[in-house]
């Protein structure tokens, strides 16, 4: 019974988990018929969310500790029972040590089934398409786990950008896109994604880029900066994160609110075998108004 307690209560806590990242929304204030009427937080709120995601940081980084205490328990709860193991009631107890077994062998492997995990968010570049010239400000969240930034991030980007996507600091510095990289630690669920050969990779990326919704150019770039990657891992298996994953990580204020943005994340494990592996369903972008387009990734080590 402890231990099929236990099967519950593991499961309970992962939604409870997963529940702190999805509660992540654009919107801040709704009117009566439920429509947005406030996208920008206030600095009460971002200081409210980020409390809220340095908690979330310590639960994520208590779950293996759980796991493991929990493993602990229960094979002194199985030593308990083998040293009390009663002739007389073979099946019964039979049956309790089996059980007992198999939550062993489901605590020890459980850090293996919950995901992997890769450290950090790589080459991330931000398009801006507005349909006229526009200022635009650009915020994020969780702003602490921000490494590298071209131009500097100082409390923001205050950027001009042309109708062409041509985007203009303050000094007068032209860029074509924004850049900055992240250092955190998730997880990664393979659950679904593709298994690539390496000569596969240049069709692979082609293909899924296409179906994605990019341009030629924002396919260009991805593919000059991870095609060597997968090429030099050889065998890999490919993850795709969009804009939903995305926010749960960090979280970007535009104002004025984009139309339509996407934000892609490919995550790189190198494999030594074939894997079989659910076939990832892709999500296509559909650029409407004034459109922010995002590409970056993360490599399994």
């Amino acid at each position: 019974m402890s231990i099929l307690g236990f099967f519950i209560f593991s499961i309970a806590a992962e939604d409870i988990f997963e529940s702190h990242y999805s509660d992540v929304s654009m919107c801040y204030e709704r009117d009566e018929t439920g429509h947005c009427v406030r996208y920008k937080p206030t600095e009460k709120e971002l200081i409210a969310e980020r409390e809220r995601q340095e908690k979330v940081d310590i639960l994520e980084a208590a779950k293996p500790v759980c796991y493991y205490v929990f493993l602990i328990a229960a094979f002194t709860v199985l030593i308990t029972l083998m040293l009390k193991y009663d002739k007389k009631n073979t099946i019964r107890w039979s049956m309790m040590i089996i059980i007992m077994v198999l939550g062993f062998l489901y605590l020890l492997l459980l850090p293996l089934l919950v995901g992997e995990r890769g450290s950090g968010y790589k080459k991330p570049v931000l398009y801006l398409y507005p349909e006229e010239d526009i200022d635009v400000k650009i915020n994020f969240l969780n702003e602490d786990i921000l490494k590298t930034t071209y131009p500097k991030y100082n409390d923001g980007w205050e950027v001009h950008v042309k109708s062409d996507g041509s985007i203009t600091d303050n000094n007068g510095r032209g860029y074509y896109a924004l850049y900055w990289d992240e250092e955190f630690d998730k997880k990664t669920d393979f659950s679904t994604g593709f298994y690539v050969k390496s000569e596969d990779s240049i069709r692979f990326l082609e293909e899924k880029l296409n179906e994605i919704g990019l341009t030629e150019r924002e396919a260009n770039e991805f593919i000059m900066y991870w095609l060597p990657i997968m090429e030099e891992n050889g065998n890999n298996l490919v993850h795709f994160e969009f804009t939903k994953d995305r926010e749960k990580i960090n979280k970007i204020d535009i104002e004025p609110k984009p139309d339509s943005m996407l934000r892609l994340g490919i995550i790189i494990k190198k494999v030594d075998k074939k894997v079989k592996i659910k076939e990832q369903k892709i999500e296509h972008f559909d650029r409407v108004g004034f459109s922010v387009v995002e590409w970056g990734g993360t490599i399994i080590n």
